[in-house]
């Protein structure tokens, strides 16, 4: 069995709630032709893919979904990474892919006039390659960070999903208000309240500590630890939704690696988190995003 994790958003200002989801496959081309797993894609209006080992030449086809797909950029021997998305027809011309010059993530637009709001909703899909894999370069990482930075810096509604083999255990993944500090270098109130972090999380009325089955930690698990605290983005396992005060395994039932991350801003559009058994049909252990 493995876990499906999935997130809805919803605000009195959209056209309709919505549903994504996003699971890593672990290989897309056979299980995209089984009638369970296209039944399960249905059940949303965004289903993302991760870890397809896809290329360019594969084709894959549901009913009622345009899939794009970012095969890994890279050649090797035998296929391997690669991110995709199926998009309910409907709504397949207010998503806009994003360039990007990562393997590790695959931007997608969902556009303002589709969602009846001033603001777009920017979804970035992620596989990170475990540390210890051959795939997996800091360099690549690097340039991931350095795009999560530079689109947390210019929109409010920004979500990380999926496979980063990063273990955080309960790591504190937001920064809090240093008195000492305040007064040594004068920061006004909205410095202060930029660096709060902690703060922001309450007011908001978000849960602040979150739990986790899994307390181990990694190198990818302190890296993305950073990476929240850097650009006021939040952990939504073991904090939200069905999954609050429990942090569910995502991964065989031995490890936490898979996430749904969410803006600040974001956090106060979305109405649902949960982490949902699977069959083994449609993955080979990990979870839904």
């Amino acid at each position: 069995m493995t876990s499906d994790i999935n997130c809805k958003t919803v605000n009195s200002q959209l056209n309709s709630p919505l549903n994504l989801a996003v699971l890593n496959v672990c290989g897309l081309k056979t299980r995209s032709l089984y009638p369970e797993f296209q039944e399960l894609i249905s059940d949303y209006d965004m289903f993302c893919v991760a870890e397809t080992k896809l290329d360019s030449t594969d084709i894959i086809s549901v009913n009622g979904y345009t899939f794009r797909s970012q095969p890994r950029k890279r050649r090797y021997i035998r296929k391997s990474g690669g991110i995709g998305v199926f998009v309910k027809d409907s709504m397949n011309k207010y998503v806009e892919l994003i360039e990007t010059d990562s393997d590790y993530v695959f931007w997608l637009k969902i556009c303002k006039k589709y969602l009846k709001s001033n603001h777009d909703i920017i979804v970035g899909v992620v596989y990170v390659p475990p540390t210890q894999s051959k795939f997996f370069n800091e360099d690549e990482f690097e340039l991931f960070q350095s795009e999560i930075t530079k689109f947390c810096s210019e929109h409010d509604y920004v979500y990380l999903c999926g496979d980063i083999n990063a273990q955080t255990g309960e790591l504190s993944d937001y920064t809090t208000d240093d008195e000492f500090l305040n007064r040594f270098f004068d920061f006004d109130e909205e410095t202060i309240s930029f660096y709060d972090q902690k703060s922001m999380l309450e007011r908001i009325g978000i849960q602040v500590p979150r739990k986790s089955m899994d307390k181990k930690k990694n190198n990818n698990g302190f890296k993305l630890i950073d990476i929240c605290k850097n650009n006021n983005l939040t952990i939504l396992n073991g904090r939200y939704g069905h999954d609050k005060n429990v942090g569910q395994m995502t991964f065989r039932g031995l490890s936490v690696i898979d996430y749904v991350i969410s803006s600040y801003k974001g956090l106060q559009i979305l109405s649902n988190f949960k982490i949902t058994e699977l069959d083994r049909l449609f993955s080979d252990g990990h979870s839904l995003l």
